[in-house]
């Protein structure tokens, strides 16, 4: 895997939060919960990588 120089929050600082803010297909390995707009946009085509 390749590391970043950059946190999510530095990313989204950058980029801007968008319409989900942060990364929900990382959700299950960092322990969080996710949304039901976190839910929602994983079940649409290309949501991930």
């Amino acid at each position: 895997m390749m590391k970043s120089k950059f946190t999510e929050s530095q990313i989204v600082g950058i980029l801007g939060e968008g319409e989900v803010g942060r990364y929900p297909h990382r959700n299950a390995v960092l322990g969080r919960r996710s949304t039901p707009q976190e839910q929602a946009f994983l079940l649409e085509p290309g949501s991930s990588f």
